[in-house]
Parts: structure tokens; sequence; C-alpha cells
């Protein structure tokens, strides 16, 4: 499993290019959409420190937002049609009726979320063809608090020693999870059906 201590490890050994290759590793992260990138600014922080460690991962974030959606935008906008169902598509022709203002709320509170896949905000944001500037903007505002809790995180939880301790709260993590995404969904079911 890559650990966030072996990442810093060898991007020390990059010396000064170590900060432009977390940011080119953060596009890679961001275009795939399946890694999370928390091992990379967790590893940003162990390298470069606190401050700067968050910057580097904040602008590896932005530059790996810009170019997923450039390149999303290639091919997500063919998919629409083909793969989503016509409820999904009335609910992104809703996102684009928004106005400017709601967009970049609705953007941005996707972005707040921690360890929300920004690969499907992006996806999600380019199929509302809600436009670049608003998506940056949110996108910058909103993934600061994000890169700022996956860093304290992160970090805190690596200077955790008990093994016992880690585990539980990775179990913990894991029902807050799953009890997040599907126990409203229950009670929200239940109530349509009275």
């Amino acid at each position: 499993m890559l650990q966030a201590e072996d990442v810093a490890e060898w991007l020390a050994g990059w010396g000064i290019g170590s900060y432009v290759l977390s940011i080119v590793l953060n596009v890679v992260i961001s275009i795939l959409g399946v890694i999370p990138s928390v091992f990379l600014t967790m590893a940003n922080v162990l390298v470069f420190g606190g401050i700067p460690g968050f910057f580097v991962s904040w602008l590896g974030e932005m530059a790996g937002a810009i170019v997923s959606y450039m390149l999303y935008r290639k091919g997500a906008l063919k998919l629409e049609e083909k793969y989503l169902s016509k409820n999904r598509r009335l609910w992104f022709h809703r996102i684009q009726r928004m106005s400017t203002l709601r967009q970049f709320l609705t953007v941005l509170i996707a972005r707040i979320i921690p360890y929300m896949p920004s690969a499907l905000v992006t996806v999600m944001s380019v199929i509302a063809q809600v436009r670049i500037p608003i998506y940056l903007l949110a996108t910058g505002i909103g993934k600061a608090p994000s890169i700022l809790l996956e860093s304290m995180a992160g970090y805190g939880f690596k200077m955790i020693e008990d093994q016992r301790v880690k585990t539980g709260i990775s179990i913990l993590l894991l029902f807050s999870f799953f009890f997040i995404l599907f126990i409203p969904g229950k009670f929200r079911s239940r109530k349509s059906d009275i």
C-alpha cells in the first residue's frame, strides 16, 4: 500500500524539482479521478512543511482541476446523450439554468466536502456546463479547507503510534461513511412511502 512517508521520501529526493513533480502528480491524480490525493497532500506537508506543503497541494489541485475540466469537457458531453437517463439529464439542465451565484455555491459546497471525489465534481460541472471561471473560483475556495483538513488529518494520523488506535479510527471512519451514504436514503424512502 502506498504510504505518504514513501512518497515524501521519493519527492524529497528530487530536490527543488519536487515542487513541480508534486504538482504534476496532482494533475495526474485529478485526471485519473480514482486515486485519492490525501497521501500526496500529507507527503507535501512532510517534505515542504505545513504552510508551503498546503500551498503546493492547493496549486496542484487547481492545476489538476483546470486540466481535467478541459479533458473531461471533450468526452463528457458526448457521453451525456448516450448514457444518462432522461431524469439525470433534467437534473443537469436544472444546474445549467441556475444563476451564476447558485452554480458557484453548488460547486463550492461540493468542493468543501472532504474526501469528495474531485472527478465527480468536475464531471458534474462539465455536464452541467458550469462556466470555467465560476468552476475555478469555486474550486479554489472550496478545496482550501478540504486540503487543510486532509493535511491535518493525515499528519495527525501518522503521529499516532498505537496500531490498535489507527485500526479503530479507520473502522469508525468506514462506519461513518456507510452511515452518511446509506442511512439517510432509507429514511427518505420511508417518508415517501407514507
